[in-house]
Formats: C-alpha cells, sequence, structure tokens
C-alpha cells in the first residue's frame, strides 16, 4: 500500500470509528478489517475526487489548489506537509492566507479558505478543529539573571521579581491566558511590564535592559542568538495546542489527504 492509500485509510480510521492499521515503531499494516474496506475506501475517494474536480470547474476554481490559512510560526510545519503530499500528487498548489484566527475561521464557513493551521483548539459552528500537536513555550531573560545558568529549564517562581513581557489582550490572547495561569499555579502575580511586540523587537529590548522576562512560542524563536538574551524551556513545561480546522462540509480529496499527512506527522513537522 502506498503512502497515500495509507493517509486515505489513517482519515477513514478516524471518521469510520474502526481500527484499521495496526502500528509498531517498525511498520503500519492493515488490520482485517483495513483489508476488507480498502477496495471501498478508494472506491469513495475515486469518487469523492471526482466530485471535487467538477465542483471546482463550475466555481472557476482549479481543483489542485488549496486555499489555507495560518499563523506565525506555523510555515515551517505546513511547508514540511505539504512536500509529503506534493510526492504523490505532484500537480497540487497552494495559496496562502494570514489574517487572524477569528477571520480564517469565517473565511472557512464562506468557503473561501480550505484549512487553517491555528494555535489553540477553537470551537466553532460548521467546523471540525482536530487538535495535532503541541508547542512548547519558552522564556527569554537577561543572560545574566540567575535563573538563567546552565541549559536547564526555568521555573516560572524565578522570574517573579522581573517586570514581565506580554501579548495585550485580543493580540495573543491564548499566550497570554496560559502563561498567566501558569503564572498565578505558581503562586505570583506577574509584574506589569512593557507590552510584548514582534519577537525579534523583545528580544532586542530582553537584552539591552532594563531586566525583564518574556513568553515566546518556541517555533517563533530566532535561529541565531541575541546578545545579552538567555531562552531556556519551562519547568515544568508549558504547551500550548495547535489545530487544524476545515469545514464540516469539506468533501474529500486533497483538503482531507492534507489533513491525514499533518496528523500522521505532527511530531516530526515542526
Amino acid at each position: 500500500m502506498d503512502p497515500r492509500e495509507s493517509q486515505q485509510v489513517g482519515r477513514l480510521e478516524r471518521e469510520l470509528g474502526v481500527r484499521l492499521f495496526d502500528r509498531t515503531s517498525r511498520r503500519v499494516q492493515l488490520t482485517a478489517d483495513g483489508m476488507r474496506m480498502l477496495d471501498e475506501a478508494r472506491s469513495v475517494l475515486a469518487a469523492a475526487d471526482n466530485a471535487t474536480a467538477v465542483a471546482a470547474g463550475l466555481s472557476g476554481r482549479p481543483a489542485d489548489v488549496i486555499r489555507v490559512g495560518t499563523a506565525p510560526g506555523l510555515d515551517r510545519r505546513l511547508r514540511h506537509a505539504l512536500d509529503a503530499l506534493r510526492r504523490d500528487e505532484p500537480g497540487l498548489t497552494i495559496e496562502i492566507d494570514y489574517r487572524p484566527t477569528a477571520d480564517q475561521l469565517e473565511a472557512l464557513r464562506r468557503g473561501t479558505l480550505d484549512l487553517c493551521l491555528v494555535r489553540g483548539v477553537p470551537s466553532s459552528p460548521g467546523l471540525d478543529t482536530i487538535e495535532l500537536w503541541r508547542t512548547p513555550v519558552h522564556v527569554a531573560l537577561p543572560a545574566g539573571h540567575p535563573a538563567a545558568a546552565g541549559q536547564d529549564g526555568v521555573r516560572l517562581e524565578q522570574l517573579a521579581g522581573l517586570p514581565a513581557r506580554l501579548p495585550v489582550h485580543g493580540c495573543d490572547s491564548l499566550l497570554l491566558d496560559v502563561v498567566l495561569g501558569a503564572c498565578r499555579s505558581a503562586g505570583f502575580e506577574p509584574l506589569p511590564g512593557r507590552s510584548a511586540g514582534a519577537v525579534e523587537h523583545t528580544l532586542i529590548e530582553v537584552g539591552s535592559g532594563p531586566a525583564t522576562w518574556a513568553a515566546l512560542y518556541a517555533d517563533l524563536l530566532p535561529d541565531e542568538p541575541v546578545a545579552g538574551v538567555a531562552v531556556r524551556p519551562l519547568d515544568p513545561a508549558l504547551t500550548v495546542p495547535g489545530s487544524v480546522v476545515v469545514a464540516a462540509s469539506a468533501a474529500p480529496g486533497h483538503v482531507h489527504r492534507l489533513v491525514g499527512v499533518l496528523d500522521e506527522h505532527s511530531d516530526r513537522l515542526a
């Protein structure tokens, strides 16, 4: 069974509630139920693809185009998934859309986007949300601060005496709520500092003083270190969920196959 068929059956496994694969660390093989479903699955998916192509032709949109909404930091995850999908569907193209999550979800409902990668697990009528990964939250603090010594994780209570650079409400409410909740669980309310801005600018300001700390998504951190700044994971670890969202009425086809690739490789796509 080729990778495309594996992705298709994997999706059916979720939708039907039937275990179709036996998975081990070395191989993936169909169960007896999976073997019985395979021929039927091929027929159904082929018919669905044909219907998708016909519908796309009626709407004037090419059938081999996926319109994807995404968020900063998720591009590499999306690129790796598309590379895996294109190995089986080389003619596939993608149109990427950046806008606030609420606007992306509305575009999904209107049918002007096909799929969204978002942080969090939004719930919205008419949409299906699948949580696929967790993104670690790291802290940036002055390199000379005692909590930055070594490479071990930083405990939030070690930062209680420093002003916190946190997102403003409405900018990244998910990160703000997660960090505030973690600080309160650690027994303190973070000292208010200047609001966080773009990651690069926030890191420069943390490194240049006065002493502050910032919470940042690990997948948004630059590859090169910033002078005067130490970036450390948290102990205990703090993560935020990541999800794929599609319209509940979306027909099987390229979009569902892309969801399958993201699902199957979510631990490796970063």
